[in-house]
Order: structure tokens, then sequence, then C-alpha cells
């Protein structure tokens, strides 16, 4: 029984992947879990991409605020 590996992306679809995730203002766990990308081949990919002096995005600031409401337990006496 043989197994083998799906084929890798290209640095040019890694390169895209990156800029995708960095401007969708979520993390990079968060991205590449809802993409199925295991985070280390993400981090992998884009060692690769810096060392080939290419321009690896910053991740876009969240701009997204979650206001919690706790509700207070009331009992009655």
């Amino acid at each position: 029984m043989s197994s083998k590996r799906a084929p890798g992306r290209s640095l040019k679809e890694w390169m895209d992947l990156v800029i995708e995730c960095r401007q969708s203002g979520l993390t990079d766990a968060a991205w590449c879990n809802e993409h199925g990308i295991s985070s280390s081949c993400f981090y992998n990919a884009v060692t690769r991409l810096r060392k080939k002096d290419c321009q690896i995005p910053d991740p876009v600031p969240c701009t997204l605020t979650i206001h919690i409401r706790l509700k207070s337990k009331q009992t009655d006496y």
C-alpha cells in the first residue's frame, strides 16, 4: 500500500492564499481552520515565500468589537 501525498501548491498559489488570509481580518489560525489548511503548512509556506524575497503582507487589524451583556441571576426568596 503506497501513501501518496496530494500535489503541493505552487508559491504563487500560496502567495494568493496568504494575501487572502491577511486581508480577511481573521487571525492566521482562524482563517486556516475555516479553509481546512494546517497552520503549520501555512507558516511553512510563509517561510518559503520570505526566503524567495516575497513581500508578505501584515495582517489587517481586526475591527470587530464584541459586546457581551451579562445577565444577573435573580432568585426569588
